[in-house]
């Protein structure tokens, strides 16, 4: 996990170093610029969120004790999932003037004590406060799956309505009051909780989520994403769960995974899979459920 202690400030590395030994380091890319003023000591991380941490806490440490690391910046130093976050500029709440650049973003606000927490040294918007600005600021779908993450990790519901209501008349109220509406915890990846975003816009009958699947003894067989009644069930296909984890072998996975599938279909159920690439075809995505619905007889 990244944090603030691989980072420091150019003019107390000079201290330490030269200038002909901070050059040798950051051409050997064991010293990097994340922020002006401010190197990590170390390679930079492949992985883009974990690049992106580096640069929101650099620049925190040059952005003064007013400056509170909000929006999309908070999600991420808090690592609630998002759905194609912008990751372009480092956003902060500040009660002085709010500007907008190609590398910062300050939102004039007022942060009670209560909204804010602190992170690797650095003060942070709480789960709570995070995810209710950003779902004001994006689309439908995103802001679902921005709420649906926050409660998953423990964010408070009533926390998230108390915020919603006080910021009636802003900027974006109305979109986070229409995502809070379905949020739900119980989606276990930013993929879940798309697929029922796009459920709702396109008019597609809701389905329980986690559902207990039981053959006619009572045993236990299954849990799946979605289901509707007792006569289909839905799968999102992340592909994550055939990569061979916990050990086992990726064929291994696969063979497993067919068997459940085909343990669920015995108990006469529709089974009804998708994957990211469905999702990007809603009209596609939709006619494949309500498919399975149509031949279950639901609609």
């Amino acid at each position: 996990m990244t944090d603030d202690s691989s980072l420091i400030r150019r003019a107390t590395l000079r201290t330490v170093l030269d200038a002909g030994e901070i050059r040798e380091r950051e051409r050997d890319g064991t010293l990097t610029s994340v922020w002006r003023g401010v190197v990590h000591e170390g390679t930079v991380p492949d992985d883009e969120l974990d690049r992106y941490r580096l640069t929101v806490l650099g620049a925190a440490l040059t952005g003064g004790p007013q400056r509170v690391v909000s929006h999309v910046s908070a999600a991420v130093l808090h690592r609630i999932p998002l759905l194609r976050p912008d990751l372009s500029r480092v956003h902060f709440t500040t009660g002085s003037t709010g500007r907008r650049s190609t590398k910062i973003h300050l939102h004039r606000g007022t942060l009670p004590e209560r909204d804010t927490t602190v992170i690797d040294d650095v003060r942070v918007t709480t789960p709570a406060r995070t995810v209710a600005d950003v779902a004001r600021g994006v689309t439908f779908e995103q802001a679902v799956c921005c709420l649906d993450s926050g409660l998953r990790l423990g964010a408070s519901h009533d926390d998230i309505t108390h915020l919603a209501r006080a910021c009636a008349g802003h900027k974006g109220a109305g979109r986070l009051r229409q995502a809070l509406a379905v949020a739900d915890g119980r989606s276990e990846s930013v993929g879940e909780s798309y697929s029922r975003a796009l459920m709702i816009r396109l008019g597609i009958p809701m389905p329980d989520l986690q559902v207990e699947i039981v053959d006619t003894r009572g045993q236990f067989i299954a849990r799946a994403d979605f289901g509707w009644g007792d006569a289909v069930v839905g799968e999102f296909d992340g592909r994550v769960k055939y990569s061979g984890a916990f050990g086992q072998r990726p064929e291994d996975t696969v063979f497993a995974e067919k068997r459940r599938e085909d343990a669920i279909r015995r108990t006469g159920r529709i089974v009804v899979r998708w994957t990211w690439q469905d999702l990007l075809d809603p009209p596609h995505f939709r006619r494949l459920i309500m498919t399975a619905l149509r031949d279950a007889g639901l609609v």
